[in-house]
């Protein structure tokens, strides 16, 4: 496979998963906004927060030195911001560029799918938006992500290309796993007295609430449910899992000799698996345990 063919398929998969993990995040966070009766404190609370997880923090400043600093400019900011790389929007575009250079390794199904999503969000960053409204668009970007992947399952041929692609998606995965636990951890450390409902909003934000809940009692602790996340074996959006996932994926497509370069990245998530089984989660020592978790993982995010 040529590697620009590998390059285009990976970065495919990562910003398809991107664009699902963003409006997950911020379907959530819209519920939770106009469910809170404190609205000022808390909008500012959680949009903070949900500006970090998206790699747009820097954004917040920006808002309240305009006074603007609200779920619409917020949801405007995440879903069609040209200015902002990790936009659903753009995501969504540099998917079906990256899809269009590689078409021949992609059935049509798949490409119908991104492209006529991709005209959508287009068509939708000119009309005027009602909170209902952005609600459905978010349910589209999820589902459209989910056909998109289902098609991938059903129809790419389990070679260099499929794997390229699951790659991508696992390391995207893992990635905002990682960021959702690093901004609970520390909202959670700012405002101790709500612990339980950061541990509970994190579960909400991976899709986990209902896999914790199977084999936990209904107790948001974080020692219950921080190693859940990270190192929950059987959970298809646990640290551990996409990384193991991972992993698998590297060696079948160079075999346990490998190359020079895949030795290297099967020896670094090696280590990371090791590390993380060998970390002791304490209460009062979270942030750092998952700043250092943090650091380990970033030697896998190699373009």
């Amino acid at each position: 496979m040529l590697t620009r063919t590998a390059d285009s398929l990976y970065w495919m998969s990562r910003n398809i998963e991107r664009a699902e993990k963003i409006a997950g995040i911020l379907s959530t966070e819209l519920t939770n906004v106009l469910e809170s009766s404190d609205k000022d404190d808390y909008i500012r609370q959680e949009l903070d927060m949900v500006l970090g997880i998206a790699a747009s923090h820097e954004i917040t400043d920006q808002l309240v030195e305009k006074n603007e600093l609200s779920m619409k400019s917020v949801a405007n900011h995440l879903l069609f911001a040209g200015s902002n790389d990790s936009s659903i929007y753009n995501c969504i575009r540099i998917a079906r560029e990256n899809a269009r250079t590689c078409r021949d390794q992609l059935s049509n199904d798949f490409w119908v799918i991104i492209n006529e999503f991709h005209l959508t969000m287009m068509a939708a960053r000119t009309e005027p938006f009602s909170v209902t409204q952005i609600q459905h668009l978010l349910q589209r970007v999820k589902m459209t992500s989910l056909s998109a992947q289902g098609i991938i399952e059903s129809t790419v041929t389990r070679g260099m290309d499929y794997r390229m692609i699951k790659i991508g998606k696992w390391v995207e995965r893992a990635d905002f796993t990682v960021r959702i636990l690093l901004a609970v951890c520390q909202k959670a450390k700012q405002f101790p007295e709500q612990t339980g409902y950061y541990m509970s909003l994190a579960l909400q934000l991976i899709n986990g609430s209902n896999a914790y809940l199977k084999q936990n009692r209904p107790m948001m602790q974080p020692k219950a449910v921080i190693p859940f996340i990270l190192n929950e074996a059987n959970f298809p959006c646990s640290v551990m899992y996409c990384i193991e996932k991972i992993s698998a994926s590297i060696k079948r497509i160079d075999g346990e000799q490998g190359t020079s370069y895949s030795n290297y990245l099967k020896q670094q998530v090696e280590d990371i698996v090791k590390r993380m089984e060998e970390l002791e989660l304490i209460e009062e020592e979270l942030e750092p345990c998952i700043e250092h978790f943090q650091l380990e993982y970033h030697k896998l995010q190699v373009s």
